[in-house]
């Protein structure tokens, strides 16, 4: 099932269209679904398909693997004994007068196997790229074997006519995958899945609460060792990376707090443990959008929804995970929890996104979105507004419930009250939840979660 991802299909499909050599470098997070959108657009375009899967085996056994496709496909026979680099050097030039998509899958991998292949090809790409009809696609998972020529815009990249990197769906495009369920299970579930297709396509049109189960907290369920498989092959080692992420599950978004909670031993280690995890995109930094270059106003937070509950709940209960029958234990560990803490700090993410689509389409005008700081004068220290829009100098907070609860005069006025608190001054504001027992008004947009899904 190939669902969405259509303007990187048509980017990728007017790669491969024409009659010239053309190259693409393809890459994102693992599970992102790199080798479906590759697939889908070679399909469509109708071009012979040498498709090169690279292996974790030797160069010996990777060129072998490679030469067999190619005879297969393109009846050319290639030597394989000088390994990839042999092979494919004698590939383009006897295949040159071939209009043909060679595909080099996990080429991490094959970066890692084959050292120098970034400048062969390089090489080749520049010899052949006025005479030959090959459309060249690499594919490969943004990782440290790849973050040296990602991060630092290598010669490769350069060379390439398309890079192309592939993110996570956002929550509607998310949402094909279970268009069945109501809204307030579709937010369930981005809040666990988040937009990666892998985890999204084994899901069942049941509720949340049964996918969550069936996934990820009952033992042997099929993404219960996901988050640490990732953390294992994208990671040089797991050092404090554990402690990290189990302070920021636990709701600890700045600096100072996340080093007295984690048990990292000092701050120049937890820097680079951020760092990390950043670059694996399980954790983004966040500023303020009232405080956009103050750092000391920055936030951490875990950016994969997967990430976020494995380490909430499976991680601190791995025991009674494995030794509670799987309803109780969601029951006693997950439920309340869930919905009274956890997915309102995930239910902005899925409103914010919600804006944004709405302005990328044209219907609202806005400059910034994302959290607002401010320092509660009652409490005497910083607080936060969980999302604000802002157009100009103008602040526009925005008020949401994840629950079932509807939203009604009281919880209004409390809201207008917490604005005035954080010294925001405007005439109006936005609410987004299930039900309103209140009418909309000039000073209040409302907004129903059913809406979020309607694209």
């Amino acid at each position: 099932m190939f669902i969405r991802r259509n303007m990187e299909l048509h980017m990728l499909e007017k790669h491969l269209s024409g009659f010239q050599m053309s190259t693409a470098f393809v890459y994102g997070r693992r599970r992102v679904g790199l080798s479906a959108l590759v697939l889908k657009a070679v399909h469509n375009s109708h071009l012979p398909c040498v498709y090169f899967v690279s292996t974790e085996t030797t160069d010996a056994m990777n060129a072998e693997l490679l030469t067999r496709s190619v005879e297969e496909i393109l009846q050319i026979k290639v030597q394989s004994d000088r390994g990839v680099k042999g092979a494919l050097s004698e590939l383009l030039e006897k295949a040159n007068t071939c209009s043909v998509a060679l595909v080099i899958d996990r080429y991490d991998v094959l970066r890692r196997i084959c050292p120098g292949i970034d400048d062969l090809l390089i090489e080749l790409i520049s010899k052949y790229k006025s005479r030959s009809g090959i459309k060249l696609i690499l594919c490969g998972a943004d990782n440290k074997d790849l973050s040296s020529a990602i991060q630092d815009h290598s010669l490769l990249l350069k060379s390439m006519d398309l890079v192309l990197r592939v993110n996570p769906m956002d929550y509607a495009d998310a949402s094909q995958f279970y268009p069945g369920l109501s809204s307030e299970d579709k937010i369930a579930l981005y809040a666990c899945f988040g937009g990666v297709p892998y985890y999204l396509q084994n899901l069942e049109q049941s509720s949340a609460r049964q996918n969550i189960i069936r996934l990820i907290t009952e033992p042997g369920a099929r993404l219960e060792d996901e988050v640490t498989m990732i953390l294992l092959n994208d990671a040089n080692k797991l050092n404090n990376l554990h402690e990290t992420l189990a302070s920021l599950a636990q709701g600890n978004s700045r600096f100072s707090d996340i080093l007295a909670s984690s048990h990292v031993t000092s701050s120049p280690t937890l820097v680079d443990v951020l760092d990390r995890l950043v670059g694996m995109q399980l954790v983004s930094r966040e500023f303020a959008v009232n405080e956009t270059c103050n750092k000391k106003k920055m936030r951490y937070v875990i950016s994969d929804p997967l990430t976020f509950f494995y380490y909430r709940y499976c991680f601190v209960h791995s025991g009674q995970r494995v030794s509670t029958e799987p309803d109780q234990f969601y029951d006693r560990y997950v439920k309340t929890d869930f919905e009274k803490w956890y997915l309102p700090r995930v239910f902005p993410y899925i409103v914010r996104q919600f804006f944004l689509k709405q302005r990328a389409m044209g219907y609202l005008d806005f400059d910034d979105i994302g959290f607002y700081v401010y320092h509660d004068a009652a409490l005497k220290k910083q607080a936060e507004l969980d999302l604000v829009i802002r157009k100009g100098m103008e602040y526009i907070p925005v008020f949401f419930r994840a629950d079932s609860e509807p939203v009604g005069k009281s919880y209004v006025d409390s809201c207008f009250e917490i604005a005035k608190n954080a010294g925001i001054q405007t005439n109006r504001m936005i609410f987004v939840a299930q039900s309103f027992s209140v009418r909309p008004r000039e000073d209040l947009m409302l907004i129903r979660t059913e809406s979020l899904y309607e694209y």
